[in-house]
């Protein structure tokens, strides 16, 4: 029952966390335009910015050590299957779509810098994959390393490494490197209470954890607000933050949740697709928000929708299973 309710709370967190991220990247097909829903949706977005991928992270790091426990091989082979190879398939699948549609605008990209940037990390997607795969390498020598060492390695790579907002998304660089420091703070925290078997739903039997965690969400909303949100020192009051949304979970426990976030990937790495069609597709008057509603709410459906029926049925058509999972080998039949 507990390994259930573990499970669960998970999902719900998980499936919340790819709601927010199809919510944000379904603002962008307004362009700017006028819709009411939008500007809801920018404000829900504007209010958890410090923890739409940071829980994303901090969950993939507490599996590490359930994973960890099949044996290295089955680790790596599992992660070599589970997100190598979707990020492979999906690098091809935007890469390609990129060289094409530039090529249409008479801005034609460079086949070679589209691929090294995609491979390296600067897809606006298939980032988190090809970063969460590095996390799940790398942590494996740090765990022997002391936890207080590790986490001051991140805090001085965040400091010490350049950004420009420009270069975020271009590949392999210190400035993609400085936000990778930044979020495998959460991932190996994820991983570390794991292993030293913090019952985080336990905890929340304590009403004054529960009261901090939710005026920590308070205050970092605030700093949201004042622009001050992107300071490391906001670490502790954006894993606080998170410790609210699981306190959430047990009282949204929605099924149409839960089954975004047991079938994370097929939603995170489809929507986007959908949305950038969709959006080039529909085309209303910039100026009229009932239309900029109307639009969004299409394009959402399709964002949500498409994903659901792959995820739904990719089970009894291994073809629709292809981009997202290693295929697997047919069981052998004795006798």
């Amino acid at each position: 029952m507990e390994n259930n309710n573990r499970l669960l709370w998970m999902d719900t967190l998980r499936g919340l966390s790819i709601l927010l991220v199809v919510m944000l990247h379904n603002a962008y097909s307004l362009a700017g335009g006028a819709s009411h829903i939008g500007t809801v949706s920018d404000f829900i977005n504007t209010n958890v910015i410090p923890m739409r991928m940071e829980i994303m992270f901090f969950l993939s790091g507490i599996f590490v050590n359930h994973s960890l426990q099949k044996g290295k091989k089955a680790y790596l082979t599992g992660k070599l299957k589970n997100i190598l190879y979707p990020f492979l398939i999906w690098v091809a699948i935007y890469g390609a779509l990129r060289i094409i549609f530039s090529g249409m605008v008479n801005n034609p990209a460079s086949p070679l810098s589209v691929i090294y940037t995609q491979l390296t990390g600067g897809g606006d997607i298939t980032w988190f994959l090809w970063t969460l795969m590095a996390f799940f390498l790398l942590v494996i020598p740090l765990r022997k390393v002391n936890v207080i060492v590790v986490l001051a390695l991140c805090i001085a790579a965040y400091y010490l490494l350049p950004l420009r907002e420009e270069d975020l998304y271009s590949g392999y660089n210190p400035y993609h490197l400085r936000y990778a420091a930044y979020y495998f703070l959460f991932f190996y925290l994820g991983d570390f209470m794991s292993r030293k078997n913090f019952n985080i739903i336990g905890s929340l039997e304590n009403r004054l954890i529960v009261f901090l965690a939710f005026s920590a969400w308070g205050i970092l909303m605030l700093t949201v607000y004042f622009k001050h949100h992107d300071n490391i020192l906001m670490i502790p009051l954006t894993l606080l933050s998170i410790v609210a949304l699981i306190y959430m979970t047990k009282y949204i426990n929605n099924r149409a949740i839960n089954f975004i976030g047991q079938n994370s990937i097929v939603f995170y790495l489809t929507h986007y697709l959908i949305i950038q069609f969709s959006s080039k597709m529909i085309k209303v008057d910039q100026d009229n928000a009932l239309l900029g509603d109307i639009k969004y709410l299409i394009t959402l459906g399709l964002a949500l929708g498409i994903p659901y029926i792959i995820a739904r049925y990719r089970n009894a058509f291994s073809l629709l299973s292809l981009p997202y999972a290693y295929p697997k080998r047919p069981k052998q039949q004795t006798g």
